[in-house]
């Protein structure tokens, strides 16, 4: 563990030893017991630092302080910017999806942005919301503006479900020369196709043939709305509508169907990681 303390200590010298230090042995503690629940963790904090002796309510205690004592600090954003730099991953392809959590009567809206890097979804930038619901179009406006500082998302594609809609929402792509992929509700911009085409005329031709397109037109700026057959049997809606900034590739829909992936993600997170074995989540 030392010689990467050291490299991480050369590149950030703003931050104590002792921090870096505690940083490490939590990424030790994590990949050793397979879980980021801080009251499993505990145990592992005893091998890293050969101290099996100690009790174990006491690496607990030196876990919770290391999260207290840097919640506000620059560390997070650090840790970041090295581990994309460390697997060398580009941000082409991401996912946007919001979850829940209970914490006794304490509910918790996160808001989590995953890159995709080599078939597994992988947060990195959350935000955490008190209230339950769909955020308004400029929290997440904010969320991305945020995000684009710290993950530089710029020419990245970010797909999405339908939760995720509205029209200052999808402009706001343009400006920040961001793609997206976004499922609609069916009947949406229904009246703003261009060029004379007409809605039922796209949903009969993708039961047909599998998919069809057509371009959209918002505030002048130009989309394109795919009408995709459904491939899930089981699921009561037997098309899927899509939005895309994405004007020529036809295989864009395709992409939509890699968003389960951010699912995943919050099933490791969750049953697997913060929740697990009922323990504290903090």
């Amino acid at each position: 563990m030392s010689p990467h303390v050291a490299k991480f200590i050369r590149t950030y010298p703003t931050f104590r030893p002792s921090v870096i230090q505690n940083l490490f042995i939590v990424l030790g503690a994590i990949i050793q017991a397979k879980t980021v629940n801080l009251y499993e963790l505990r145990d592992e904090v005893g091998k890293l630092l050969e101290k099996c002796k100690t009790k174990s309510d006491s690496h607990y205690r030196r876990l919770t302080r290391f999260f207290t004592l840097n919640s506000d600090s620059l560390l997070w954003a650090c840790i970041l910017e090295y581990a994309l730099s460390l697997v060398g991953r580009t941000t082409n392809q991401c996912y946007l999806d919001a979850t829940e959590w209970s914490i006794g009567k304490f509910k918790l809206h996160c808001l989590v942005l995953a890159v995709d890097y080599q078939g597994v979804a992988i947060s990195v930038y959350f935000k955490l919301y008190q209230h339950k619901g769909v955020l308004s179009q400029q929290e997440r406006i904010a969320f991305m503006e945020s995000a684009n500082l710290f993950c530089q998302l710029t020419d990245s594609v970010i797909i999405a479900d339908r939760e995720f809609i509205g029209d200052d929402w999808f402009l706001h792509f343009y400006t920040a020369s961001l793609d997206f992929i976004v499922r609609l509700r069916k009947g949406q911009y229904k009246h703003q196709l261009v060029g004379n085409r007409h809605y039922e005329t796209l949903e009969k031709r993708a039961r047909k043939k599998g998919k069809a397109s057509a371009l959209i037109v918002i505030d002048g700026f130009r989309f394109r709305l795919w009408i995709v057959k459904n491939a899930n049997r089981t699921d009561k809606e037997s098309l899927i509508y899509i939005l895309t900034t994405i004007l020529g590739k036809r295989d864009t829909p395709d992409l939509y169907r890699l968003r389960w992936k951010i699912e995943t993600l919050f099933k490791h997170l969750k049953t697997n990681g913060y929740n697990r074995a009922g323990g504290p989540f903090v």
